[in-house]
């Protein structure tokens, strides 16, 4: 490690390394990962709708009770004398044991249509039947299929469909969000980097103010007394305490663009209870950089996260506008229920008659139901239709501020540009007075020491300082113009050469 005078810990880093960086490390990103995956198992919810279904049943029927009434039934019995029918009541208690086992599959199709096959045993055992008239005990297997299909409510692919359609929408919300956070994370570092590039600059100059009103201070108290020595040395006092304020703000502006900079990584290997001393190390751009307006702007409609997310929001509320729609139909299903039977005194046998497709029950029907007035239906699709056109305006409001940011940062882009080449001229300018004055001084050709020539030295070196000062702002402010506009256009990742195509999942 190497360390500065104070003892902090020097860094040199090109914005490339803190762009990396932040991208690796900073902590609004590593959270905003999270948004694209979430929204993502919205997805999978919405798709198990369609999922296959295994259910079972298991009942039991314990009856123990008296008859209301009892009847007879006749019997035949065979004695010496030849048959004869017997007459024997009833029992006038029931008494029986009643297993039901249910197991099957149910499955949603994407036209809304429920399909179901199950499995049934019953195995019934009436407890009073003694001599075993009928079959006792009793099974009896049965295969079912059902389909419901409706075919006006609640039918279609798009309408069955639309929650996963929503959970598409949203899960790219998402990611244009997460997108919009790493332009704004990027703009973010850059702006920091920057800035406290212009804060150490400014730091020099104010040193090299402070340096040489000193030596001027140092030439006048080397002189000796003069009728004028008192006031001059009051004026070059007051410009040293001016500056080493003006020094210590902009000390302050370099501790404060240091800790944003650093809190904007995130970078464990920086972290933020320890001491650094950041070192830019990159140059800012001061070539004219040219923009294609119409290209800009299309660039912004097309590419923005903004009006690409809204764009999707547009997309679901006209997906609930056609869903509204759909439930204001009346429901009117058809249905259609096929069983197969096989029963007998034996497990196995009951088992294979219900193969053998003798004993076929089908059932064919309609349902129909419609709410009178139908007022939540329509109150619904009422609020569906204004939603619609509430994001509809929403998109031209987003697109219309894209535009007056588009051209707000061209304008800036423009204007930064050629306010540099007239700070830059006027630095120059200030810096030949200053060069005159330190050849008079040099040549002595005129009285130095006198508090003209002092005050005219003094006030010329601050305002050389101050115009370099504003010429490096203005120059980092250029900078940060050109940044604005791939910003404003959406397309600053891409000028970062970040890959966002694989978006997290």
């Amino acid at each position: 490690p190497i360390f500065n005078d104070s003892g902090r810990q020097l860094v040199r880093l090109s914005l490339q390394e803190c762009i990396q960086r932040s991208l690796a490390h900073n902590l609004d990103i590593r959270i905003g990962e999270y948004d694209p995956a979430i929204r993502e198992t919205d997805i999978t919810s919405a798709e198990a709708a369609f999922d296959a279904v295994l259910f079972a049943s298991a009942q039991f029927d314990f009856t123990d009770r008296s008859n209301i009434d009892s009847g007879f039934y006749n019997q035949t019995v065979i004695t010496d004398e030849g048959e004869r029918v017997k007459r024997i009541p009833t029992d006038p208690f029931t008494n029986t044991h009643d297993y039901n086992y249910l197991t099957g599959l149910r499955k949603l199709l994407p036209t809304g249509a429920t399909i179901q096959i199950a499995q049934q045993l019953r195995r019934l055992r009436d407890l009073n039947d003694e001599d075993a008239i009928y079959r006792n005990p009793f099974y009896e297997f049965g295969l079912q299929l059902q389909v419901r299909q409706p075919l006006l409510r609640d039918f279609g692919v798009e309408v069955n469909r639309a929650a996963i359609l929503a959970s598409r929408n949203s899960y790219h919300i998402s990611q244009q969000q997460f997108q919009l956070l790493l332009i704004k994370t990027c703009a973010e570092v850059e702006s920091n980097y920057w800035r406290l590039f212009a804060s150490r600059q400014s730091v020099r100059i104010l040193r090299e103010l402070v340096n040489s009103a000193q030596q001027s201070l140092q030439r006048i108290r080397q002189r000796g007394k003069h009728d004028t020595q008192s006031l001059t040395i009051e004026r070059t006092l007051a410009v040293i305490k001016r500056s080493r304020a003006s020094l210590v703000a902009a000390q302050n502006a370099v501790e404060q663009r240091q800790e944003l900079l650093l809190q904007s990584l995130n970078d464990p290997n920086l972290p933020l209870d320890k001491i650094w001393e950041i070192v830019p190390v990159d140059q800012p751009i001061m070539t004219e950089y040219k923009v294609d307006y119409p290209q800009a702007t299309q660039a912004a409609l097309q590419g923005r996260p903004e009006i690409i997310a809204q764009r999707y929001r547009l997309d679901t509320a006209g997906i609930a506008e056609d869903v509204a729609e759909n439930q204001r139909m009346p429901r009117l299903d058809m249905f259609y229920r096929q069983e197969t039977t096989g029963a007998g005194d034996q497990y196995h046998s009951s088992w294979d008659q219900q193969w053998s497709n003798e004993t076929v029950n089908h059932m064919f029907g309609f349902s129909f139901e419609f709410p009178i007035g139908n007022r939540a239906a329509e109150a619904a699709y009422s609020k569906t239709q204004k939603q619609k056109q509430q994001e509809k305006l929403a998109l031209k409001n987003i697109s219309e501020q894209v535009l007056t940011d588009v051209n707000n940062s061209m304008h800036n882009l423009n204007n930064s540009y050629l306010e540099i080449s007239e700070r830059l001229a006027a630095a120059k300018a200030e810096k030949n007075v200053t060069l005159n004055h330190l050849a008079f001084q040099e040549s002595g050709q005129r009285n130095t020491m006198s508090p003209e020539f002092l005050n005219l030295k003094l006030n010329s070196d601050e305002r050389l300082a101050n115009t370099r000062i504003t010429a490096v702002q203005t120059i980092i402010q250029y900078n940060l113009a050109i940044v604005d506009i791939y910003r404003a256009q959406g397309t600053l990742l891409r000028y970062y050469n970040i890959d966002v195509t694989d978006m997290p999942n």
